[in-house]
């Protein structure tokens, strides 16, 4: 297919390389799950990026076994949350694009 498609690319002329290009309704809302995407990746990642700051900030003090099982659970679901981003982008391109639901 992209050999296919190689074949098919020609020259554009001089005069037309600075004629504005308009955007389509799929470039409109591959933008808008790009958008989501960025969204997601810094909401979860920056929960993993506090949890860790908090953790360094707080290693030389003494916890309770309580205040231990609480960040060690929060510790974990950061984690967790980090590689979330990774694996959902399928997701939101199937809920907030129309044109990739279709192709599915």
């Amino acid at each position: 297919m992209a050999f296919k498609n190689a074949r098919q690319l020609r020259c554009v002329p001089r005069q037309q390389r600075h004629q504005f290009r308009t955007m389509n309704k799929k470039d409109f809302q591959l933008l808008r799950c790009l958008y989501a995407l960025d969204i997601v990746y810094i909401s979860l990642t920056l929960f993993a990026a506090i949890s860790n700051v908090y953790q360094a900030s707080t290693q030389d003090e003494i916890h309770t076994p309580l205040r231990s099982a609480i960040e060690n659970f929060l510790g974990g679901i950061a984690a967790f949350s980090y590689h979330i981003p990774f694996c959902i982008s399928f997701f939101i391109f199937l809920f907030v694009s129309k044109a990739f639901r279709q192709e599915m």
